[in-house]
C-alpha cells in the first residue's frame, strides 16, 4: 500500500533492472463556495479555508487566476466566479503570469480628460444664458438653454449634456439664490469694489 507496484518485485537484488517510480501524490482538490458576499476557497479535505470578500476584486482575481495557472481550478470555475468569459479568463491568466498584478488587474482608466463637444465658448454661453434667465425669472430648463446655445453658437448639443454641465458647474445650486443676490446688490447704494 505504501510503495505501490515496486512492492511486488524482489528487493533482494543489489542492482535493480528497473527504475522505481514513486507513487504520484494525489492532486490537491480545491473547491470554491460563495457565501455571505465572500468567496471561500477550501483546500482539500483538511478544512483549511481562505475567505476573500467579493468586493476585493483585485485580491480575488489574483488568487483565483494564480490557482488556475497552477491547474488547481478549472477555467469554468474561475470565470463563473469572476463573472467573465472563459477566453478573457485565459487571457488575464497569461497576462498576469507575464506582466504582474499591477499591470493587468488594477484599473488604470482615467476617463475623458477634456470636453470636446462643450468647449469654453459653449460653457460661457451656458453660464450667461442661465444667469440672465434665472435673474429675470424665465425658464432655465435644459431644453430652453439648448435652443439658446444653438441660436448663439450654431452647435447642436443635447439637453442631457446641458443638464450634465449645469450640474458640473454648480449652476443648479445657485438657481434660487442668484435672483435674491442680484436684488440685494441693486439695493446697495455705492459698492466699494
Amino acid at each position: 500500500m505504501r510503495d505501490g507496484i515496486p512492492a511486488f518485485h524482489d528487493r533482494r537484488q543489489s542492482v535493480k533492472p528497473y527504475e522505481i517510480q514513486s507513487p504520484q501524490p494525489q492532486a490537491q482538490q480545491i473547491s470554491l463556495l460563495i457565501e455571505n458576499d465572500c468567496c471561500i476557497i477550501i483546500f482539500g479535505n483538511t478544512n483549511q479555508r481562505l475567505r476573500i470578500p467579493l468586493n476585493h476584486r483585485v485580491h480575488l482575481k489574483s488568487v483565483l487566476l494564480s490557482l488556475f495557472q497552477a491547474n488547481l481550478l478549472s477555467v469554468q470555475t474561475v470565470s463563473s466566479v469572476l463573472g467573465i468569459t472563459e477566453g478573457h479568463c485565459r487571457e488575464l491568466s497569461t497576462k498576469l503570469a507575464n506582466d504582474g498584478v499591477t499591470e493587468v488587474l488594477i484599473d488604470k482608466r482615467k476617463g475623458q480628460t477634456q470636453d470636446f463637444l462643450v468647449d469654453l465658448s459653449v460653457k460661457a454661453e451656458l453660464i450667461q444664458h442661465f444667469a440672465a434667465r434665472a435673474v429675470t425669472g424665465h425658464s432655465i430648463s435644459s431644453q430652453a438653454l439648448t435652443e439658446l446655445i444653438y441660436d448663439a453658437q450654431k452647435r447642436a448639443i443635447s439637453p442631457r449634456t446641458i443638464r450634465w454641465h449645469m450640474k458640473k458647474l454648480g449652476l443648479m445650486k445657485i438657481k434660487k439664490s442668484l435672483p435674491d443676490l442680484v436684488e440685494a446688490l441693486k439695493k446697495t447704494p455705492n459698492p466699494d469694489y
